[in-house]
């Protein structure tokens, strides 16, 4: 293959990959438009699926807003997996993949007792410690509930006195 060739071939493949394309940043028109078309819904829609409305879509489409809200970027997350920093600035990826997206609705469902649980196995795992510590560092969280109280012990018959009845 003649080299001018090969070198196009390179530069092709290197348009494609992930990082050119985690590099490019979009503007935000075009990051509207590219969320119309991905999510294929009208103005309306994409205002609801953001927790705005059809004007300020097309306030963004035409340039009048130069910058979405990240209110509506995080809300556009929980509601589609759009990475927040993708809606609000165009640089990395799209989205998150679909198992990251998942750890992190459990973890907003978690109580706090479980989310310090999971921050400090975290902590513990990233520090690339092995599994048996991992196991170790977990402990049951203590329970709030108040102990149950055990009833006052009846008072025992003494077996060597007898009923009441008088003779017996």
């Amino acid at each position: 293959m003649p080299r001018s060739i090969e070198l196009l071939t390179g530069a092709c493949q290197a348009l494609f990959t992930k990082q050119s394309l985690a590099s490019a940043t979009m503007e935000v028109p075009e990051r509207v438009l590219h969320l119309l078309h991905e999510l294929d819904c009208d103005q309306v829609q994409l205002g609801k699926a953001m927790g705005t409305t059809k004007s300020v879509v097309n306030q963004w489409l035409a340039g009048t807003i130069k910058s979405i809200a990240p209110i509506y970027a995080f809300t556009l997350q929980r509601n589609h997996g759009y990475l927040v920093e993708w809606t609000l600035l165009g640089t990395g990826p799209e989205k998150a993949p679909k198992d990251e997206l998942e750890v992190i609705e459990q973890y907003r469902k978690m109580k706090p007792h479980e989310r310090q649980k999971w921050r400090l196995l975290w902590s513990v795992a990233k520090d690339g410690a092995p599994d048996a510590v991992v196991a170790q560092t977990i402990k049951p969280a203590p329970s709030n509930k108040p102990k149950a109280k055990k009833p006052p012990a009846r008072p025992q018959r003494n077996p060597q006195k007898r009923s009441g009845i008088p003779g017996s």
